[in-house]
């Protein structure tokens, strides 16, 4: 809703204004509402008080009359300014075009172009077509034609009340938040993690979001994890020695090998090694073409193939 306070006359106004020089802007000191806009309350007509920019309620003091069907807008580039010299009245309606580059303060072709009219948030916002719309959608939409679906406006310029098209470029969200200075633009220009692993190649995942995921931290999470809760960990597999049967040769592949070491309960030399696994039938069964076909082991796992 904002704070506001009642004014009737020009000095009622002043009280929260900081009065510079002559040609410089003199800002409103204030409480300001969530738009970022000096409102006060002020009866033009000695009835009720309404609300209304303080900007607009100066030039009705000053000039002492009232406003129809026109606004006053700022000719510099701040919105919370209330130097007389620095306003102007403008006619409302008319071609929207006209009306959106009169809240403009134009400067070189390549210098940023500021928007003085309405803010919402840290963006500007004007009236269009029946609906509010931000001026440097509209400002690209008049200079390069309609927005791409699915891509968003970037300011290069990182000024966000900037219109000049030349600072304007349509790109997809998640590079719109690479270029940013925000959390999320850090976190993309990581090239590692927390605690020093590489964000790239065979370390690096993402998820249903698009967002990092550093594997070697995964890993030590798990591992963490399951220390805590008593669960063995998982080994490093390719540091383990693959089971040979008693006689004959056998293919085996990695899956089996993670599955035995995992069902197995090994007992020392000369016990037997007892499944611990799934069974199917009577026998213990696995999800691979190969499977341990015995319940007890003489002292090195024992396969067939299925």
């Amino acid at each position: 809703m904002g704070y506001v306070i009642v004014v009737s006359s020009e000095a009622d106004i002043y009280s929260s204004v900081d009065v510079r020089g002559p040609d410089d802007c003199w800002p409103w000191v204030g409480k300001l509402t969530t738009h970022n806009h000096a409102n006060v309350r002020f009866a033009p007509d000695g009835g009720k008080p309404v609300g209304m920019t303080a900007h607009r309620a100066l030039w009705m003091l000053t000039h002492a009359e009232p406003l129809v069907n026109q606004h006053v807008v700022h000719s510099c580039t701040s919105i919370d300014c209330l130097n007389p010299a620095h306003l102007a009245l403008k006619q409302q309606g008319g071609d929207p075009e006209v009306r959106f580059w009169t809240h403009v303060v134009k400067a070189g072709p390549d210098e940023c172009w500021f928007w003085t009219g309405g803010m919402w948030s840290c963006y500007g916002r004007i009236y269009i077509g029946g609906r509010y719309v931000f001026p440097h959608r509209y400002a690209y939409e008049l200079d390069k034609g309609p927005i791409p679906a699915g891509l968003v406006i970037d300011h290069t310029c990182r000024q966000p009340i900037c219109v000049n098209p030349r600072h304007l470029e349509a790109v997809s969200d998640t590079e719109n938040k690479r270029r940013g200075e925000g959390a999320p633009s850090k976190n993309a220009k990581k090239q590692i993690c927390k605690h020093n692993h590489p964000l790239v190649g065979n370390n690096v995942k993402f998820d249903e979001k698009g967002r990092r995921i550093c594997l070697a931290c995964r890993r030590t999470r798990t591992r963490n994890y399951k220390a805590e809760s008593g669960t063995p960990a998982r080994p490093l597999w390719k540091y383990l020695p693959i089971p040979v049967p008693a006689t004959g040769p056998v293919i085996i592949d990695l899956s089996l090998q993670r599955a035995l070491e995992r069902y197995t309960q090994r007992g020392t030399e000369g016990q037997c090694w007892v499944w611990r696994g799934p069974f199917a039938e009577g026998r213990p069964r696995l999800h691979t073409k190969y499977a341990g076909a015995h319940v007890a082991y003489p002292h090195v796992s024992g396969m067939k193939r299925l």
